[in-house]
């Protein structure tokens, strides 16, 4: 019985682990994506001249910046649950319930931020692209 429950251990471990890494390759690909979003904006539309029709393009530039930030934010935050991951089970090996609850409850509230933040990634990044296609047709527009 305990060769049972010590491999569905395993398992379990496993399958956390590569959900884990699924999750910060995501983070790393989100941020890969504004950082080349930014890099062809600012590149495609170097000698241009402020007016307003610049306005979708910076606002689409702002956004892929604040999507950039909330993807460090995330990956801070993901560091900071392995951390109280590590503290919640020690805490729970040594009986110390005390801990235990505190440390359960801090890696609730930081699960919350992380959620937040990564809404808060993809969002921007979407705005951002739609702030771009919006500014690329009022430029298709205006030039014909």
């Amino acid at each position: 019985m305990d060769e049972d429950r010590k491999r569905i251990d395993e398992k379990i471990t496993l399958v956390t682990n590569r959900g884990f890494d699924s999750q910060i390759k995501f983070t790393y690909y989100i941020l890969a994506i504004d950082a080349a979003c930014i890099g062809f904006a600012v590149t495609y539309n170097k000698d241009a001249h402020y007016s307003w029709f610049l306005t979708p393009f910076i606002a689409s530039i702002i956004c892929w910046l604040i999507s950039f930030y909330y993807g460090l934010k995330e990956l801070r935050r993901t560091d900071s649950i392995l951390f109280l991951n590590v503290k919640v089970l020690e805490a729970q090996r040594d009986g110390k319930k005390a801990l235990y609850d505190s440390a359960t409850e801090l890696f609730k509230k930081t699960n919350v931020e992380i959620v937040y933040f990564i809404k808060r990634k993809i969002w921007f990044l979407y705005v951002g692209a739609l702030a771009f296609v919006i500014w690329y047709l009022l430029r298709i527009y205006f030039k014909s």
